[in-house]
């Protein structure tokens, strides 16, 4: 989570340890940090992605002494305070390169002369290094994507673990339609035998 993220978790943690009757729930407090009109963090994607009402709960389950250390870390200078997110990204760093070939990504890209977004979809095919800035340029690493439509591109890593997130973020939300569709369904079904 980015600092401003628990700095806003912690202020609404204080409230509800101050005032039982004003807990806010982890639904709740997703729901106010990306709030389209209103939410602090409306326009921040990737940190949606990665803020669920999971990490909320374990948020709000830590005791008022390790409130309390949070909240001091994030006082001084939360700039230089490691957090989880760059903890993610080291531990996804971490990966083969070989681990990435045949991922699903997923690209959210503006529409050239348009106002609107499309959602590109595409896998990752191979790994390749190349050099920056002319021959003498450092080595980069680069994954290639190539999109369903057919188009295709190279990565970086933090740009393929980006796609792989959104990929994955849209998989489950896909997954939790289903799962509902089919609930109302069995439920409907029950109904009609009665």
């Amino acid at each position: 989570m980015l600092p401003e993220t628990r700095k806003e978790l912690v202020q609404l943690w204080e409230i509800g340890h101050k005032d039982k009757s004003a807990k806010v729930s982890a639904e709740r407090a997703r729901v106010d940090l990306f709030d389209p009109v209103k939410g602090k963090l409306r326009l921040n994607w990737e940190e949606r992605l990665k803020v669920s009402v999971a990490k909320i709960k374990a948020f709000f389950a830590k005791s008022p002494q390790e409130m309390k250390k949070t909240k001091e870390l994030l006082g001084e200078g939360s700039d230089d305070v490691r957090t989880d997110s760059a903890a993610e990204s080291s531990s996804s760093v971490a990966m083969a390169p070989a681990d990435f070939i045949g991922k699903r990504v997923a690209k959210i890209s503006e529409v050239n002369g348009e106002d609107g977004q499309i959602l590109l979809t595409g896998t990752i095919d191979k790994e390749e290094m190349v050099r920056g800035r002319g021959r003498g340029g450092p080595l980069r690493q680069r994954f290639h994507i190539v999109y369903d439509d057919g188009n295709d591109e190279n990565m970086s890593l933090e740009e393929a673990l980006r796609a792989i997130r959104i990929h994955e973020t849209m998989e489950n939300d896909e997954a939790d339609q289903r799962g509902e569709e089919l609930g109302s369904r069995s439920r409907s079904s029950g109904e009609s035998r009665k």
